[in-house]
C-alpha cells in the first residue's frame, strides 16, 4: 500500500471512525495495564511485609519454646 493509498483511507469516515475507535481502546487497555501492575506492586510488597512478620513470629515462638 502506498502513501496515496493510505492517506485516501484516511480521509474514508468510516475508517477514521473505526481508526480512532481502536486509540481509544488502546489507551483503555494501556490504563488498564498501569492499574494493573499498580495492583500487583502492591500484592507483591504485602506478601513481602507479611512474609516479614511470619519469620520474626516463627523466631519468636521458637525462643518462646526455649526458655519454657
Amino acid at each position: 500500500m502506498n502513501k496515496k493509498e493510505i492517506n485516501e483511507l484516511l480521509k474514508d469516515k468510516k475508517f477514521k471512525k473505526l481508526v480512532n475507535e481502536i486509540k481509544r481502546h488502546a489507551k483503555d487497555i494501556d490504563k488498564q495495564q498501569k492499574q494493573f501492575d499498580k495492583t500487583f506492586e502492591k500484592i507483591v510488597k504485602t506478601q513481602k511485609k507479611f512474609e516479614k512478620q511470619l519469620a520474626q513470629l516463627k523466631k519468636w515462638l521458637h525462643f518462646r519454646g526455649r526458655t519454657k
